[in-house]
């Protein structure tokens, strides 16, 4: 019982965790804060929980604005396309609601398929750019792929993604303090334990195909 309260306990260990998750969404939300930069503020978000899964983290500030340096503009892209896409959805509600009613049946489909497409990305793209280095058309085109193969994850990603935002949305001041304070964070941490085993699966067979490549080459090399 005594090695639990110790400063190496567990018990200390999770209260590092939650101050770390604590002041990790301080810094997410601040930098979210022109909008423009959410993208690399959420995929530098991810680059540290990604790594606290493993008890891989750094210094936490330092680590969160490198990532965010890092992945600015490939981020920033891919987040350029889900809002834009987002608003024209909404736009396109609105004049369809208000002055186009007529139309509404016809465009239901397309307007569901397109809203689906963009909470795929939204689910898989930053951790993908926080996780692997690729081209902004290559994890965009993986986030798509990840979420239809793993889609049972994708389904518990959207409802747990979706909790700050309806709590600070329905639920009492209490509740908008406590998603303000660890929610979009603590819930990134815990997406994080699944994002990083879906991924660590592609991880490894990327390196087998890598090794085997490898391989070829050297005995293509031996027969000439």
């Amino acid at each position: 019982m005594k090695k639990f309260f110790m400063m190496e306990g567990k018990f200390f260990n999770v209260l590092s965790k939650i101050a770390d998750l604590l002041w990790l969404n301080v810094l997410t939300i601040l930098c979210c804060v022109p909008v423009i930069t959410a993208g690399a503020s959420i995929t530098a978000m991810y680059s540290v929980t990604l790594a606290m899964v493993k008890n891989e983290e750094g210094y936490l500030t330092k680590s969160f604005f490198k990532a965010f340096a890092a992945n600015f503009l490939p981020a920033t892209a891919m987040w350029a396309v889900i809002l834009g896409g987002g608003l024209v959805i909404l736009a396109d509600v609105y004049i369809i609601g208000n002055y186009a009613p007529q139309f509404k049946v016809w465009l239901l489909v397309p307007m569901c398929f397109i809203v689906i497409v963009l909470l795929a990305l939204f689910l898989y793209v930053f951790p993908l750019q926080a996780y692997f280095k690729n081209t902004i058309r290559g994890t965009m085109g993986n986030a798509l792929r990840l979420a239809v193969a793993h889609l049972p994850y994708t389904i518990v990603f959207l409802i747990l993604q979706a909790m700050p935002v309806v709590v600070i949305y329905y639920v009492t001041n209490i509740g908008f303090l406590a998603a303000l304070g660890w929610g979009f964070a603590g819930i990134g941490y815990l997406c994080s334990f699944a994002y990083r085993g879906i991924f660590h699966k592609y991880e490894v067979h990327e390196e087998e195909e890598e090794s085997a490549e490898t391989a070829e080459n050297i005995s293509d090399r031996q027969a000439e």
